[in-house]
């Protein structure tokens, strides 16, 4: 009878259950397709404001080129991109890079385009001064509104509730 009572112990498992491993891979791929479908999107207004500054930009770039060259420069806007115009300065290389494109920035589809007047013209002046048209950018509820300073031939980018109180 001792022989059979031994026998009889409890063994100690190591290890996991089947159900717990599967418990476990499904909170793993849960997690990972979060993860994997939010990585690729870029929220609205950043996309919004990189495409602001990137005019912004061209903006600045061609008023120091009428800075520099001391000649008019122009940026026009069609086919849903800005471009420094070469029209009256093509002996100078004004509106061009260095590898002889023209510089200009595309404006992505989704964003929306909203001019102050009917045909937008950018003028930039030897002496530092600017004038054009403002315009308001648009992006799935988000808004910014870019503005030539005639002063200064600044582009100055402003976001709604700035200055208010």
């Amino acid at each position: 009878m001792l022989n059979t009572w031994k026998s009889k112990k409890k063994t100690v498992r190591s290890g996991f259950t089947l159900i717990e491993l599967i418990a476990v891979l499904a909170i793993a791929l849960l997690i990972t397709g979060v993860v994997v479908v939010n990585v690729g999107r870029m929220p609205a207004f950043i996309s919004l404001d990189n495409t602001a500054h990137r005019i912004q930009y061209l903006f600045s770039k061609a008023a120091m080129m009428a800075a520099a060259q001391g000649k008019v420069v122009n940026v026009s806007y069609s086919g849903n991109s800005f471009t420094i115009d070469q029209a009256d300065n093509s002996e100078a290389g004004i509106g061009l890079s260095a590898g002889g494109t023209a510089v200009s920035e595309r404006i992505p589809e989704s964003v929306e385009l909203v001019f102050d007047d009917e045909e937008p013209k950018y003028i930039f002046f030897p002496d530092g001064t600017g004038s054009g048209t403002a315009f308001k950018m648009t992006l799935k509820g988000h808004s910014c509104r870019i503005r030539i300073s005639p002063l200064t031939g600044a582009a100055v980018l402003e976001y709604p509730g700035e200055g208010e109180q």
